[in-house]
């Protein structure tokens, strides 16, 4: 991010569940199929650390656009979708 803020006009932001990462990662699982394995999670559940990525923004100085998604996150018993409990992830947000 700091060596290329200039060049980047728009940021959409996700978290994955930090194992699910390292499984991904590890076993070297094509990111369309790790999709599918469900790694996405609400941001302050996951492994991004997002306060850390804010401070970096506002070290370069980032004024483009920034978004998050609301994702449908499946219950591991019921396997139904619910929408995830937090907002939209702003750097206000984030404190």
């Amino acid at each position: 991010m700091r060596r290329h803020a200039d060049r980047i006009a728009y940021l959409h932001l996700k978290s994955v569940y930090k194992h699910m990462q390292q499984k991904v990662g590890a076993e070297k699982i094509p990111f369309a199929i790790a999709v599918g394995m469900d790694m996405f999670c609400e941001p302050s559940e996951g492994a991004i650390d997002f306060a850390a990525f804010r401070d970096v923004l506002r070290e370069v100085n980032y004024e483009a656009l920034l978004s998050s998604s609301r994702i449908c996150i499946r219950h591991p018993s019921t396997n139904l979708c619910r929408l995830p409990r937090e907002p939209e992830l702003t750097c206000e947000k984030l404190g």
